[in-house]
């Protein structure tokens, strides 16, 4: 059983001495860094590699939000997901797939969080969340630069929530605890997303103790036209209940879907029928190199 009351083994005198020289060290070398690992991919022999980091550096990459709302009142927004676009045509491919792939996602997600966190500065009353791949999860010289940002800054912290995406394996399960673990006692919520598929198992997710749990959004949906599968939903949203602290259901995009989520005792919900991905009150973000 997860206990919300354990406290992150990270949190202690050594990890946040860890964070303040990290901070240090990005203040003197984190452009210089920036700039090596941005020409190290520009140059990357994959194509589709390529292309997301020049889209980046030329500024066509940006974030809009869809809203996570309470299930007992949908007027209240939990927080809104920030989601990667592209200013031209969209993406022509699953860009996240490719990047994980040749195991070059992790500059994309520091850039992306560290954006978000920008966000969070310029709108206090908004709460944002964003996607890291699981790939990621693993604390390097930037995650320990950010950390020490969100430990400066914890009324931004405790609006910040991270979503580890399961479409590829972790690094190690020790290194994902500890992420798990810095960046929740830096104040932040972390959340296993589309839980139900990819990789994460069971125990896998029960040792990572995220505070939330996002439901795979065909579980809702095959749970509209088969009582088994409504039974199966029913059971995953009480086995998720056991793994965090608070179930998210997503793919909600009727009123019969929001019925079901709301049956099966989850707390939060995300959907099409609580709004489409759209632009945030703060004004748009152009995603940056590293922001």
């Amino acid at each position: 059983m997860f206990n919300p009351g354990a406290t992150p083994r990270l949190f202690n005198s050594a990890w946040k001495l860890r964070v303040h020289s990290l901070h240090t060290l990005n203040k003197e070398t984190g452009v210089q860094r920036s700039v090596r690992d941005i020409e190290k991919v520009l140059s990357h022999e994959q194509p589709g590699v390529r292309w997301v980091y020049e889209q980046l550096v030329k500024g066509e990459l940006y974030l809009v939000g869809q809203p996570v709302v309470s299930l007992t009142h949908t007027s209240q927004v939990f927080y809104y997901e920030c989601l990667l676009r592209h200013r031209g045509d969209g993406f022509k491919y699953n860009p996240f797939l490719i990047l994980e792939q040749f195991d070059t996602v992790r500059l994309l997600d520091h850039c992306v969080v560290s954006t978000v966190i920008a966000m969070l500065e310029q709108a206090p009353a908004l709460s944002l969340g964003c996607n890291v791949s699981a790939r990621s999860a693993h604390l390097d010289d930037d995650w320990w630069g950010i950390l020490a940002r969100l430990q400066q800054h914890p009324a931004i912290a405790s609006r910040l929530t991270l979503e580890l995406t399961e479409t590829a394996k972790l690094p190690t399960e020790r290194q994902a605890q500890d992420f798990v673990q810095a960046f929740r006692a830096a104040g932040a919520k972390v959340a296993i997303d589309d839980f139900g598929t990819g990789f994460g198992t069971i125990d896998c997710v029960r040792k990572l103790s995220a505070q939330l749990v996002k439901i795979d959004k065909g579980y809702l949906h095959r749970a509209r036209a088969s009582a088994a599968d409504a039974l199966l939903f029913q059971r995953l949203v009480a086995l998720s209940g056991c793994l965090g602290e608070q179930v998210i259901v997503e793919g909600i995009e009727t009123p019969d879907d929001l019925a079901i989520a709301q049956a099966s005792g989850a707390a939060n919900g995300q959907g099409f029928l609580f709004g489409r991905p759209a632009a945030l009150s703060v004004a748009s973000v152009v995603l940056l190199a590293h922001a």
